[in-house]
C-alpha cells in the first residue's frame, strides 16, 4: 500500500529479535534482495540463529547479543548517520523505515528505548494476546528474567497503544499476533485510518 500511494520503497530496517532472518519473520520479504536494502540491522541473542542469519542474509548487519535497555547504546551505535545516505528525511518523516521487535521478553521496554533515540516510520510489535483490550500488561526487564522459559511475555495491545501514542505512533493494523503502528508524520502518506484496539481485537 505504501508504494501504491507513490511513496519510495522501504530500504532501511532494524530487526530486534531477528532469529534466522527468514522463518516467520514479517521482514523477510523486504530484506531478501540486497539491491532493495540500503541499511539493515538484525539483533539476535542465540549464536546459532546469528550464524544462520548471516548465511541467509549476508547483506544484513548482525549483532549477536541480548536486547536490553542497558545494551541499547551498542545497538544504536550501529544505526548510521542518515545524512550520508542518498535518500534523507522527507516532510519530517523518520529516515528509518521499519523497526520490528519480537523478543518474547521485555519487548515494550526495548521498543521504547530504541524509539526515544531513533524514530521509524513503521513499528511492528508482537502482541501478547492473553490479555484483551482494554487491559494493559507488559513484562519488564529484570536480572533474573530468562527468555524462553516464560508463559507470559511481551506486552498487550492496549499497553502498546498507550506507550507509543506519546511517541507519535498510531495503530493501523492488527492480526496474527502482531500490530503495526505508523508515525504521525507518515500516516497521511500511508492512507490508513487510526484504529481502536478494542474493536480490532474483537474482530480479529
Amino acid at each position: 500500500r505504501w508504494m501504491e500511494r507513490g511513496n519510495e520503497p522501504f530500504d532501511s530496517f532494524v530487526n530486534l529479535g531477528a532469529r534466522d532472518g527468514l522463518a516467520d519473520d514479517p521482514l523477510q520479504f523486504l530484506l531478501r534482495d540486497p539491491r532493495h536494502v540500503e541499511f539493515a540491522l538484525a539483533v539476535e541473542m542465540d549464536p546459532e540463529y546469528c550464524s544462520r542469519h548471516r548465511a541467509n542474509l549476508p547483506h544484513v548487519v548482525v549483532l549477536c547479543l541480548r536486547v536490553s535497555q542497558q545494551r541499547m547504546p551498542e545497538i544504536l551505535k550501529e544505526v548510521p548517520d542518515w545524512r550520508l545516505f542518498h535518500r534523507r528525511e522527507v516532510d519530517g518523516m523518520p529516515r528509518l523505515d521499519v523497526l520490528k521487535v519480537d523478543l518474547d521478553g521485555a519487548d515494550c521496554d526495548a521498543a521504547r528505548a530504541f524509539l526515544t533515540s531513533v524514530r521509524a516510520k513503521l513499528v511492528v510489535l508482537e502482541v501478547f494476546d492473553g490479555l484483551p483490550p482494554p487491559l494493559r500488561f507488559a513484562l519488564h526487564e529484570h536480572p533474573e528474567l530468562r527468555w524462553g522459559e516464560l508463559k507470559i511475555w511481551g506486552c498487550s495491545l492496549s499497553y502498546q497503544v498507550r506507550m507509543l501514542k506519546p511517541l507519535g505512533y498510531h495503530l493501523v493494523w492488527y492480526g496474527a499476533g502482531n500490530a503495526v503502528y505508523v508515525h504521525s508524520t507518515a500516516k497521511r502518506r500511508l492512507g490508513l485510518p487510526r484504529l481502536d484496539e478494542v474493536d480490532c481485537y474483537a474482530k480479529s
